[in-house]
């Protein structure tokens, strides 16, 4: 069996591992797509970070336990803080982001080596990442560098065998799962995910392209743009409606805790309910609220609308460059008013505006297309991971 390369879509909410077995290597079409993730971790590993002077350093699920206190020490959005430092413990300890994100990816190339060995008798040290379109080079470069220092349960280090941004792993993976397509496409990536909202134009080639070092390549991004804003700022709108209903003081600071969590479930719900029941136990009496889909979008209204404007904005910037179709992936982005409000403004895309995977497509397109191998020059790395 050929050494398998890990899939692995890094999140700032949750992360998502797998691999593709039996793909056409030269196409990059077909094979069997394997997904990595223990049976009650389907939704994704809690990219999640903790540390206590008391516990230790927890990962993943792991952080989000129970016995994971206090609860402020749990830490989450840490690609967005590339080469700072937290403080935890009220000031009493301090840690960098980077050892945080490395402990983390450790614990999810181990995760998936679990499952490897448990399912398919294999191991692998080979990871494929996915990136943030928005990162530098010298931001990509330090990823890759954390990223290998985290070790299999041997002692064996990570490699990183390939690297493509997040949005056109997402595309890559559409064009080559459902559309079959070889030929170039035009894509508008609309990524709204945990902690940002990343917007990418990206010229999509399923089949690959030779540049002048005899690499392949796979896509060109047109253009990308962005905003601070994700799910994460969603569930605060969520959270300051449960508030307002619970009409309760939130002290100590695990009512708060309770409640952001209480929050994200509400939210997720009602992409498929139009409204949600919310119990919250508070003070030895059960508290309920009952919360409208619509009482949300009205509320969220004005932060989807930045989305819309940032949308519009680059379509404009390119009319000479229009994508075929809009591609909605990142977990917030399946709240329904996202698609809704999307045709609504851009007309011309109506039909055209498609959810795919929107959890599991960079990760999916990692594994696929993320697999030219890393080599030590500079100039060269570059021109094949970008």
């Amino acid at each position: 069996m050929t050494k398998p390369v890990i899939g692995l879509d890094f999140g700032n909410y949750n992360s998502f591992i797998c691999y593709i077995s039996d793909f056409d290597e030269g196409t990059k079409m077909g094979g069997i797509i394997h997904d990595l993730l223990p049976q009650e971790l389907n939704d994704g590993i809690p990219s999640v970070f903790f540390y206590s002077k008391k516990i230790g350093i927890l990962c993943g699920e792991d952080a989000v336990r129970n016995r994971a206190k206090p609860v402020e020490n749990r830490v989450r959005y840490l690609k967005r803080h590339l080469g700072e430092i937290m403080t935890l413990d009220g000031g009493d300890t301090t840690i960098s982001y980077d050892e945080a994100i490395t402990e983390v990816i450790q614990h999810c190339v181990r995760k998936a080596n679990e499952q490897l060995k448990s399912g398919y008798q294999v191991t692998t040290n080979l990871i494929s990442l996915s990136y943030p379109v928005a990162y530098s080079f010298a931001q990509l470069q330090r990823l890759i560098e954390l990223a290998e220092k985290a070790t299999l349960a041997d002692g064996t280090r990570v490699k990183v065998y390939g690297t493509i941004a997040e949005p056109a792993a997402a595309a890559l993976d559409y064009l080559a799962e459902f559309s079959k397509s070889t030929k170039d496409t035009t894509v508008l990536v609309y990524d709204l995910g945990g902690g940002t909202f990343d917007l990418t134009l990206v010229s999509a080639n399923p089949a690959g392209k030779c540049n002048s070092y005899g690499g392949l390549y796979y896509y060109d991004v047109i253009d990308n743009g962005g905003l601070a804003v994700g799910g994460v700022d969603f569930d605060e709108i969520m959270f300051d409606l449960l508030a307002k209903k619970f009409n309760v003081p939130l002290k100590p600071v695990l009512y708060k805790h309770i409640l952001r969590t209480l929050a994200e479930d509400v939210k997720i719900d009602l992409s498929s309910d139009e409204y949600a029941e919310a119990d919250l136990f508070y003070n030895a009496d059960y508290l309920a609220a009952e919360i409208t889909r619509s009482e949300f979008e009205a509320a969220s209204k004005d932060l989807l609308m930045k989305t819309i404007k940032a949308t519009k904005e680059i379509l404009d910037n390119h009319p000479n460059q229009q994508p075929e179709f809009i591609l909605l992936t990142g977990g917030a982005s399946q709240m329904p008013m996202v698609q809704k409000e999307l045709e609504a403004q851009l007309p011309n895309f109506k039909g055209k505006i498609k959810y795919f995977r929107p959890s599991r497509a960079i990760a999916y397109g990692a594994a696929r297309f993320g697999t030219s191998e890393v080599n030590t020059n500079p100039v060269r790395r570059k021109s094949i991971v970008q």
